[in-house]
């Protein structure tokens, strides 16, 4: 990877739990190579180490087939699912099944407190990292 960008709708703008996301990354290969059969993922760790959210290409069906020698991925998220706080990101791909990249720590990325929920109540960081929509209901 040559880069790696983190933002809401633009380049430079910040991440804000539960607003839209966008993850960038940009590649190059070696002069008239295509990458073909291409898997890309991204792990987002708290900065102890902690696990918070895998985002893959094979997951959602992504097929990322015959590439050009350079261009960018991009993984978009609708309601970003991270509370505030600063995470790290760790970059992960493969081509035609054998390892390209894999770099830990490539980045670290900054989170804005947000109404992820839409109530005006906020969440607590110390109460939970990731953030799901979810209902409550009485029954009797």
């Amino acid at each position: 990877f040559s880069d790696f960008l983190a933002y809401q709708e633009k380049p430079g703008s910040p991440l804000v739990c539960g607003s839209p996301a966008s993850f960038e990354l940009r590649y190059e290969t070696r002069p008239g190579d295509r990458a073909q059969n291409v898997h890309v993922s991204i792990g987002i760790y708290t900065l102890l180490d902690e696990n918070v959210l895998y985002l893959s290409n094979d997951l959602v069906g992504a097929e990322f087939s015959d590439l050009p020698e350079r261009a960018s991925f991009i993984c978009h998220i609708d309601k970003l699912p991270l509370a505030a706080a600063t995470y790290s990101i760790n970059l992960y791909c493969t081509v035609n099944g054998t390892l390209a990249d894999w770099v830990i720590d490539a980045a670290r990325i900054s989170v804005e407190q947000g109404d992820y929920f839409g109530t005006g109540r906020l969440v607590p960081s110390t109460h939970s990292k990731i953030l799901v929509p979810h209902t409550w209901q009485v029954e009797i």
